[in-house]
């Protein structure tokens, strides 16, 4: 059998194969860009996010600065967390169309941390957010400021959870976020009485109250690892608890007006 390699032989293979060849790399990039998102992508415990409800950040560079003193604090410490390489600070306006999209897709997937108005702690999030037991306040509160705060509470089977804490009120908050809605139209039903309201109306109102919210609370996702091997998932190494540093850090920055 005659197997020598010509140059008429190989045109006319490549005639017919060449799609073989495009199709192997390809795989081959896709496989190369996989692994390397595998091995140089930031971790679940390398990451934290914050998805804050406000109708405007003042916050400039904070996410950046709060990160670098996290980080310094625990290298310095040799207390064995994770460094964190990714510190995303995401605001959005609870007036914009797309506020509640984002909040299901970014904020209760993605985000360590939420700040939302007190329309969804009345619903949703005071059943569904981490419980600030003693251990959680000792970690995530300055002490200094611990008896000024304000948590949100509800009763379950005869037992009192804090599931949140109050932000707005804090004396130094303007530093970073804007809480002021601004004027409620004058054809908007919050101007109705809500008692007098049809269900379909009172659904409204709710919807539109939401928009105009003054009185916001601080939340932490239970679903996310950075909190002391307390997620749902029973994934956190309890070494993490970077979370309630970064709560500590953005707390007594409004309360004190200092990140340090």
């Amino acid at each position: 059998m005659d197997n020598k390699v010509t140059k008429e032989r190989l045109n006319n293979h490549l005639e017919y194969d060449w799609f073989k060849y495009v199709l192997i790399i390809l795989v081959a990039v896709v496989a190369f860009i996989f692994i390397f998102q595998q091995i140089n992508g930031d971790r679940e415990n390398e990451t934290l996010q914050v998805f804050a409800s406000c109708y405007e950040y003042r916050g400039g560079d904070f996410a950046v600065d709060a990160r670098e003193i996290i980080n310094a604090d625990n290298e310095r410490d040799g207390n064995g967390k994770t460094a964190i390489r990714s510190l995303v600070m995401e605001t959005q306006n609870p007036q914009s169309d797309e506020y509640g999209t984002l909040l299901q897709t970014h904020g209760d997937v993605t985000s360590d941390i939420l700040i939302v108005g007190r329309t969804y702690m009345e619903s949703l999030y005071q059943y569904s957010m981490l419980t600030w037991d003693d251990e959680v306040i000792a970690a995530a509160v300055p002490e200094a400021m611990r008896d000024a705060v304000q948590y949100w509470e509800v009763e379950l089977n005869g037992t009192t959870y804090r599931r949140g804490i109050r932000v707005d009120d804090l004396p130094n908050i303007d530093l970073l976020f804007g809480f002021d809605p601004g004027e409620i139209p004058e054809d908007s039903i919050l101007h109705e009485s809500y008692e007098n309201l049809s269900e379909d109306d009172k659904a409204r109102y709710r919807t539109e109250q939401a928009k105009y919210e003054t009185e916001f609370y601080l939340v932490i996702n239970p679903s996310l690892v950075n909190i002391g091997g307390r997620d749902n998932k029973a994934k956190g190494d309890p070494d993490d608890t970077q979370t309630f540093q970064l709560i500590s850090k953005l707390l007594w920055y409004a309360y004190s007006g200092n990140l340090l």
